[in-house]
């Protein structure tokens, strides 16, 4: 089992992290660019390894007799705004984001594990800023994985991001 404490710590220190650059980014955007990255990237790989060994305890808790605790994380949906691709397959980074954004963005939710999958594979990867209190900050990113990149293109906040991984350290039973 992966959890002995030391990763729940890592993942608050994800969150603290990405809120701590998120807010440097009016002014050290490239640098804080680089950190939201890792963090985010980080957070996914751990949260992926913790919905894998939620869905081994459950495959061995069927398998016998012990009763089974509640498995929060295998049923988390994430809060995304999707854009739907329009382009044709011989894209680049900066040509595929144009084309997404010529249809409207749908409000939608997708299972963490999809979330976390395309940021793990991610083909397309980007941050978003946003003006906030008259200084432009990252509030965003957008994501597409290599298997559905001409399908779909999300974007999700920060925000959304980090109460997803706060529910995660939260509820994980593994």
């Amino acid at each position: 089992m992966i959890f002995d404490g030391y990763w729940k710590k890592e993942l608050k220190y994800h969150i603290k992290q990405i809120r701590l650059w998120q807010y440097l980014s009016a002014n050290h955007s490239k640098y804080a660019e680089h950190q939201i990255n890792k963090y985010v990237l980080y957070s996914a790989i751990v949260i992926r390894k913790m919905i894998e060994e939620e869905k081994d305890a459950e495959n061995q808790f069927k398998a016998s007799t012990l009763q089974m605790p509640v498995l929060y994380l295998l049923d988390y949906k994430v809060p995304v705004l999707r854009f739907k691709f329009s382009g044709d397959d011989s894209f680049i980074l900066h040509r595929i984001i144009t084309d997404y954004y010529k249809d409207k963005a749908v409000k939608d939710t997708l299972e963490a594990e999809y979330v976390g999958n395309n940021i793990i594979h991610s083909y397309i990867w980007g941050l978003g800023y946003s003006d906030i209190k008259d200084k432009r900050r990252i509030t965003h990113f957008m994501v597409s994985s290599d298997r559905y990149k001409s399908k779909y293109l999300y974007s999700i906040s920060l925000d959304d991001w980090i109460a997803y991984v706060e529910y995660c350290n939260n509820k994980s039973t593994i």
